[in-house]
């Protein structure tokens, strides 16, 4: 049976360093912890995290989530994306229908004129489409659906009470016909169950129709303790005859719960190989996130994403890797000064990055004239970047 634990947060927590590239935000929220999908493969679980009770029975409602995030985002100097959702819960776990914090959260950042990037497993997510709606126009409203294969047998064995596959499907299609960006987070795809290459082909091809922004894919992971063991138990259950070749390839007992870097490797040849055929990006794309972060993070990010595009491509990264470089440590100085001045905007910031790269004084923090006339095009005449062709877009040509 299920237990609801009522608690008041003290504090949302926001990154004043550099912007993490990966999810591209600075805040993140979430109104529950522990999570009632009871995912077998949840990372959750792991003792690192403290979740106290039983993970997918104890749930904690965090009830003035909303009230804490508009305090936050009322003294925020930048605007941007707020990360809506964590890797230890979904905010539209059914208790979301009752509580209805996750859509109270959604309201305080139109109020406040915030972007949005949520991640979910629930169909649930179309109930709040309405906001999405008012979010995208003026900002950006991006859903990121955690799914791995279109087989919902499989769905049922490690995601017993997620919304089943077809569900997650139809609210992609019904976002994406609303305008509204749909990613998709590919992870874990689990070894000798939906890894293989026809697999994976198939399951991209349906998300290639639906028209997905963006797909980002990952390994199973499974740290030791109680994580892997209850993953464990269900593969020597319900998938006996591959029980010994999870034991082979997770035997190394990482704390980061790595299987062995062949797997890795192997794995992400294949998505690689297939994401590129479908051309579909495997990060959060330039044009979502363009206008939308403040100049001097879409530069971090921007160049982050190259660096891995560019060496999954077998390319040299290595000046680009040093260009990136100079850019963050002068960046974090930067950031720096204007945190402890609370006087200052960070729109003086942006100012003086945009001025530095128009007028050429860029080439005294990144010593390397190709990145300058690449972030000229991009800030100063503002065009996009096409992550899939590693091509500049202008005028809706790509060159």
């Amino acid at each position: 049976m299920v237990s609801f634990h009522y608690k008041e947060l003290k504090t949302i927590s926001k990154n004043t360093k550099l912007i993490d590239t990966y999810f591209i935000s600075r805040v993140s929220v979430s109104p529950y912890r522990s999570c009632v999908h009871d995912c077998k493969y949840c990372d959750g679980r792991a003792e690192k995290y403290y979740i106290e009770g039983s993970f997918e029975k104890d749930i904690v409602v965090r009830r003035n989530t909303p009230d804490l995030l508009d305090e936050k985002l009322k003294k925020s100097r930048e605007k941007g994306f707020v990360m809506l959702g964590s890797g230890t819960s979904d905010p539209y776990q059914f208790i979301e229908l009752k509580e209805k914090l996750t859509r109270e959260i959604l309201k305080r950042i139109k109020k406040n004129k915030h972007s949005v990037i949520i991640m979910t497993k629930s169909a649930n997510v179309l109930r709040d489409i309405d906001i999405l709606r008012k979010i995208n126009s003026y900002g950006k409203a991006i859903v990121m659906f955690s799914l791995t294969y279109s087989d919902d047998v499989i769905r049922k064995d490690f995601e017993p009470y997620a919304s089943p596959v077809a569900k997650r499907l139809n609210a992609i299609k019904v976002l994406k016909e609303n305008g509204i960006a749909v990613g998709i987070l590919a992870m874990p795809f689990l070894p000798f169950i939906n890894d293989s290459y026809e697999q994976i082909k198939s399951f991209t091809g349906i998300l290639k129709k639906l028209k997905v922004d963006f797909i980002i894919p990952g390994a199973l992971t499974l740290r030791p303790g109680i994580q892997k063991e209850y993953f464990m138990d269900v593969i020597e259950e319900k998938y006996p005859l591959i029980f010994e070749r999870y034991q082979e390839l997770y035997n190394k007992k990482l704390s980061s719960g790595a299987p062995k870097s062949w797997y890795v490797d192997e794995l992400m040849e294949k998505i690689h190989d297939i994401l590129q055929k479908y051309k579909i990006p495997m990060y959060i794309p330039h044009y979502l996130y363009k206008g939308v972060v403040p100049v001097y993070d879409e530069i971090s990010i921007l160049l982050a994403h190259m660096e891995m595009i560019y060496s999954s491509h077998g390319i040299d990264i290595s000046r680009l890797k040093r260009g990136r470089k100079q850019y963050n440590e002068y960046l974090s100085s930067q950031r720096s000064y204007y945190n402890k001045k609370r006087s200052l905007r960070y729109t003086e910031l942006e100012s003086r990055i945009v001025s530095s790269i128009e007028n050429g004084q860029m080439i005294n923090i990144i010593d390397n004239n190709k990145i300058i006339e690449f972030l000229k095009e991009i800030v100063v005449e503002n065009k996009e970047y096409d992550y899939i062709n590693k091509r500049i877009i202008i005028e809706n040509r790509k060159v």
